[in-house]
């Protein structure tokens, strides 16, 4: 064993959440609670607004969030450029790189579903 444990360390100089890892956190709490709850707005068909959709997407957000430690609203208020636009733009990144596609902001599917039959049967 050597002079230091690395766990030790890393544990003792933990560094902050992104907003991306807490959004991420929040949208898999309780089992996907918060997903299901907003996917209707994300498929840009819930108001007849795109931009209204969005919005309530944050706040069905923003509410998950209340419940699990508002660890994004503190974000939000720690961190003035944090509005909710920005939100926004956070939780479709998240939501992108979690495998979901969109197109024109709307949700259009997964990229399992858009998968070549071949490349799915690869993996």
């Amino acid at each position: 064993m050597g002079m230091y444990d690395f766990n030790e360390v890393v544990n003792s100089n933990p560094r902050p959440l992104t907003i991306r890892e807490r959004i991420k956190a929040v949208l898999g709490a309780d089992h996907g609670a918060c997903y299901d709850a907003m996917e209707g707005m994300l498929m840009g068909n819930y108001s007849g607004s795109l931009q209204f959709d969005k919005a309530y997407a944050v706040d069905v957000l923003l509410e998950h969030d209340a419940n699990h430690g508002n660890h994004v609203a503190k974000c939000m208020v720690t961190e003035p450029q944090q509005n909710r636009r920005q939100v926004w733009n956070h939780l479709s990144a998240v939501l992108k790189q979690s495998g979901f596609e969109f197109k024109g902001g709307a949700l259009v599917g997964t990229r399992l579903e858009h998968q070549p039959a071949d490349e799915v049967d690869a993996a």
